[in-house]
């Protein structure tokens, strides 16, 4: 976690810095790497997508990288602020309950609820 928090210099400086401009790229074609696979494994299902150095990051940005734009450009992704209740649900199913649309609303009202008593 703490990593994570430095990666928004990296994008900062990406432009002026050809170290951060390196990390940047780097990272973009592992993401990029990482939606191909999905896609391929995918059978045509939305990838979600969440984290802040994937959303606030490589998809935050005007202008991503070649490999990442190419990628972005073919699959159906959706941005989720928030990974916890996909977290969630993949733990419940790995610990054998089905995953439900009805499972994610629970859940997703759930995780709001503690995060309004914050």
């Amino acid at each position: 976690m703490r990593l994570a928090r430095l990666a928004k210099l990296a994008f900062l400086h990406s432009r002026t810095d050809s170290v951060a401009a390196k990390i940047v790229d780097v990272g973009a074609k592992h993401v990029a790497a990482t939606l191909r696979a999905a896609r391929a494994s995918g059978a045509g299902l939305p990838i979600a997508c969440s984290g802040s150095v994937l959303i606030h990051g490589y998809l935050g940005v005007k202008a991503p990288s070649n490999s990442l734009a190419v990628e972005l450009s073919n699959a159906d992704f959706r941005r989720c602020e928030d990974g916890i209740v996909g977290a969630a649900v993949l733990a419940l199913h790995e610990a054998g309950v089905s995953r439900s649309k009805e499972l994610r609303e629970t859940l997703g009202a759930v995780f709001s609820q503690v995060k309004a008593r914050r």
